[in-house]
């Protein structure tokens, strides 16, 4: 008999997980066209940033242009104007030296007043040299931003994955005894942190302290149990395959009607 139960549970086992297999499998097309959808947008909305971004740049480059054309042009104009008065001064000096010789001392001194008074601000003002140039900044550098759309967007998938490790607790073995095993298939924590075990091949709950030592045990009241759980009161339900039902114990063990 208890081999016989051990089958139909094993049977249950494989019919449970080839349906979830097939309901993964059926999900797999719909999950990916959403997953298409998403990705889609996300680079969409990429492109857009990268497109407005792109076209203020121009913008601001379109207008330093302007200003700085602006800017040098009225420069220009000030040093051409500069230019006519230091020639006009040029030639006023030019006039002086040509009558040196029949001025008076006065009349060459109130002169080259008269030319500083009217041209002595074109001697003192200077123009540095200027760039027109307007540049472009990579920045962040191309490198960086290669980097940051290489990672940009990631695809996760669901995988069930077994983790093979230490255990930091064992306890049990096969068999019928106190603290022995056949076919356990729930555990459950109760609020005491005393842990029980549904051990569905000899039709009982043994419950154990944090260490696996054993504490005690009482029947349950079904062919085959699939579950266990424990409620904050102490309180054990154990899910009954083959009764299609839920059952109820208190957490001495007896069986609520």
């Amino acid at each position: 008999e208890i081999l016989e139960q051990r089958l139909d549970l094993r049977t249950v086992d494989v019919e449970t997980g080839l349906k979830r297999v097939t309901e993964e499998i059926e999900k797999i097309e719909p999950y990916g066209e959403v997953a298409k959808v998403q990705a889609m947008r996300y680079f969409r909305q990429l492109r857009q940033m990268v497109d407005k971004r792109e076209k203020q740049v121009l913008a601001e480059i379109a207008h330093s242009c302007e200003e700085r054309e602006r800017e040098l042009s009225t420069q220009m104009n000030a040093m051409l104007v500069q230019k006519e008065d230091v020639q006009e001064a040029a030639n006023m000096c030019g006039d002086i030296l040509e009558r040196e010789s029949e001025a008076t001392d006065q009349e060459l001194q109130d002169e080259k007043e008269q030319i500083l008074s009217r041209f002595g601000h074109v001697m003192d003002q200077m123009y540095l040299p200027v760039s027109g140039a307007v540049k472009f900044i990579k920045s962040p550098h191309i490198e960086i931003m290669k980097d940051v759309v290489s990672r940009a967007g990631r695809v996760s998938s669901k995988v069930d994955v077994v983790l093979k490790d230490t255990p930091s607790l064992t306890f049990g073995r096969f068999g019928r005894k106190n603290g022995e095993f056949n076919g356990p298939t729930g555990m459950a924590v109760d609020p005491s942190g005393h842990i029980a075990i549904l051990d569905q091949g000899n039709s009982r709950v043994q419950v154990f302290d944090d260490q696996g030592k054993f504490l005690k045990a009482f029947p349950t009241a079904c062919k085959i149990s699939m579950g266990l759980d424990a409620d904050d009161d102490g309180n054990y339900f154990i899910t009954s395959w083959s009764d299609e039902c839920v059952i109820k114990y208190t957490k001495t063990g007896e069986l609520v009607q």
